[in-house]
């Protein structure tokens, strides 16, 4: 079932999946995925075991490629909950469980949209409810509240009260045979009862001189900027090098909550799971600064080893840039400019205050031959995009050129398939036979000095040709099976496509280059 939220002549599209154990529904789907809109939101019982989301099942079945497919062509991709954990559970015995409740959103909603497995209203049920918070498109319109002015409100419900009781006379809602559908007007009712009637009753109501418009003042997200996790969620990280505790999550519910209690604080803790590099803690309420006091409080007498690197917050959104008219080279002497010459101008800018990194920033040249690149780099913004906001069209100082700081989008690159080597789809959804990155041959990459035919030997050759020693690397010089040239292999980053990964048209220009069908 697909439901459409409209607004004006815009629409959110999601559907609501229940498919059989012979995954009818999944061959339904992907039979009509053409005629279909593009999906907001696609969830529920797909009936489907895959390792791509429970690590208790071996293989990749067709069906779980199938779907994944499809998904991809309707605009949305598997997410995983927050919370990890089997999403059905039997009834008649505890231990035999499974993953087959899915969701699948938006890829730039996959990470700070992902779904909570919230075991606090399954109930007697035997599968989770499985829930999200999904932020509207952009060209979404958002509808504002109309509200009566209160000496309208009586004049208003006695217009109604009067114009109901002659419609309610005229309806025969027990007779099915005298409903038809008016389809110019859209309207559900009797023959004899004119539409006129109903038009007059709406147009009593004083929405117009009565009613007011109340405006709800936002400040619009940023096309740059993607949202974190949900502001429920408190984000505890243990340090570089330190271990993550692996909790008893009873004892750290009831203690935190025993805590908060203590100190007449409302939030309390749900549910928690090891996530985003450490613990992921989430609250039926937003927590506030003296909240996350109270929480920072007792990890550090809980882990008093690690009080010194615990670090407890709110998660933030990530805001996504990139800094124009970078030199590609640092000196006279052509070196390669770096991430760190980079986060180095970044710093020493009077904007630094306004730039926390998210990660390192990535390097990509312009062009082929171009002594000109492309920094981009992300750094963690507020929801709002209040520091994006300040650094846009702001001007950086890089190896002594002037450079300019643009918005950008989420720097994802173009896939290379692990399986069959090729640059353009993820690893899960090829249908190719396993190829060697080495060598092409129909064997693991890991497997090449074992069963590739250059490293055998030709003992009939004349003269003949030894294999090579079992402790030696192969010698033998292959050619990339992307650009085709000797010297490296694929997943090299000496190959032309590496320098490419962030660009699919640049991929599809050097395929049709390099490898003419």
């Amino acid at each position: 079932m697909v439901l459409s939220l409209s607004a004006g002549n815009k629409a959110m599209h999601l559907m609501n999946v229940y498919a059989d154990d012979q995954h009818r529904g999944i061959n339904l789907i992907a039979a009509h995925a053409d005629s279909l809109p593009e999906l907001d939101y696609m969830a529920r019982d797909f009936n489907c075991h895959s390792r791509e989301w429970d690590e208790g099942v071996p293989n990749h079945p067709g069906a779980a490629v199938t779907l994944l497919e499809t998904a991809a062509r309707l605009g949305v991709e598997y997410s995983a909950p927050v919370n990890p954990g089997p999403t059905y559970v039997s009834r008649a015995d505890k231990n035999i469980w499974s993953v087959i409740d899915l969701v699948f959103i938006p890829p730039a909603d996959v990470l700070a949209a992902a779904p909570l497995r919230d075991q606090l209203l399954k109930g007697g049920s035997d599968h989770f409810p499985l829930s999200n918070v999904l932020p509207l498109r952009q060209n979404v319109e958002k509808i504002t509240g109309r509200t009566l002015k209160e000496d309208a409100e009586v004049p208003f419900f006695q217009q109604i009260e009067q114009g109901i009781p002659p419609l309610r006379g005229q309806f025969q809602l027990d007779t099915p045979e005298g409903v038809e559908w008016d389809k110019p007007l859209g309207y559900w009712g009797p023959p004899d009862v004119a539409p006129a009637a109903i038009a007059k009753l709406v147009d009593s109501i004083p929405s117009a001189s009565g009613a007011s418009v109340s405006p709800k003042k936002t400040t619009p997200k940023a096309p740059f900027t993607v949202h974190g996790p949900s502001h429920k969620m408190i984000i505890v990280n243990f340090g570089p090098g330190n271990n993550v505790p692996g909790p008893h999550w009873e004892f750290v519910i009831h203690g935190l909550n025993h805590a908060l209690q203590q100190h007449e604080r409302k939030p309390r803790l749900q549910t928690g799971s090891c996530n985003y590099g450490g613990w992921s803690l989430n609250f039926d309420e937003v927590p506030n600064e003296g909240d996350l006091n109270v929480v920072r409080g007792w990890l550090i007498a809980s882990y008093p080893d690690l009080a010194r690197s615990i670090v407890a917050d709110h998660p933030m959104s990530k805001s996504y840039l990139r800094l124009i008219g970078v030199p590609r080279y640092q000196n006279a002497l052509q070196e390669l400019t770096l991430p760190s010459d980079i986060m180095g101008a970044l710093d020493k800018s009077p904007l630094a205050a306004h730039i926390n990194l998210a990660a390192p920033p990535q390097l990509v040249k312009e062009s082929e031959g171009s002594t000109v690149a492309t920094a981009y780099f992300d750094i963690w913004d507020t929801s709002t995009s209040a520091r994006a906001r300040c650094l846009h069209g702001k001007r950086v100082i890089a190896l002594g050129h002037e450079c300019f700081i643009r918005g950008s989008t989420p720097q994802v690159g173009v896939p290379m398939c692990q399986k069959c080597w090729k640059w353009g789809h993820s690893t899960h959804v090829c249908r190719e036979n396993h190829r060697c990155a080495i060598c092409g041959q129909p064997h693991h990459t890991d497997e090449h000095r074992l069963h590739a035919s250059c490293c055998q030997g030709q003992p009939k050759n004349d003269p003949p040709v030894p294999p090579t020693p079992a402790t030696m690397p192969c010698p033998h010089k292959h050619r990339c099976l992307a650009c085709r040239k000797e010297g490296h292999s694929v997943s090299d980053r000496k190959c032309k496509f590496w320098y490419a990964r962030f660009d699919r048209k640049k991929i599809e220009a050097l395929y049709a280059k390099y490898n003419p069908k």
